[in-house]
């Protein structure tokens, strides 16, 4: 389970939980086309890509920004992401594996809240970075404790995850 960001608990450094994204298949870009209504063929067809002079199909730069992106959701669940900006820095091909991560790297209170500067990033199975960006979030001042109306009235608002009761056992017990 992911621990929620809070102002108390947070410190510069402090790395925030990753996540894994499995190796990258063909399918899954055609699918990312369907879904985005973006139907590059330099990201859905080798001979067009060939012609570029690239190896193969490669991934849209905007599935990598989605897959860092699912990490951020998960870390920054309860909060207001107000920046959220990653820079290509290879291309990423099929059989790719990812593993996006961050760290907090500044916290400070600014017009009344609490903000947060991380850095984020996604890493190939050969350890090359192949993106990297910036997040600007206001996080809740104290654990437990949820945004003010005023903080998530601006900026995307990531609602904390639920947390699912386990089953009693026999007899509800």
């Amino acid at each position: 389970m992911t621990k929620l960001l809070d102002f108390e608990s947070v410190d510069k450094g402090s790395p925030l939980e990753g996540l894994s994204i499995p190796a990258l298949t063909r399918v899954t870009l055609a699918r990312f086309a369907g879904a985005s209504d973006d139907y590059n063929p330099m990201h859905l067809d080798d001979k067009v890509a060939a012609a570029a002079g690239k190896s193969s199909v490669f991934a849209p730069s905007h599935l990598i920004m989605a897959y860092v992106g699912r990490m951020v959701e998960t870390c920054f669940g309860g909060t207001s992401i107000r920046r959220y900006g990653l820079r290509m820095l290879k291309l990423v091909w099929p059989g790719d594996v990812l593993t996006c991560r961050g760290v907090v790297i500044d916290k400070r209170k600014e017009g009344g809240e609490c903000v947060v500067d991380a850095d984020v990033w996604a890493d190939n199975q050969r350890g090359e970075t192949v993106a990297k960006g910036r997040i600007l979030a206001v996080i809740p001042k104290a654990p437990g404790k949820p945004l003010a109306k005023s903080e998530s009235s601006t900026g995307v608002v990531y609602p904390p995850p639920k947390v699912v009761a386990k089953p009693k056992g026999k007899g509800g017990k």
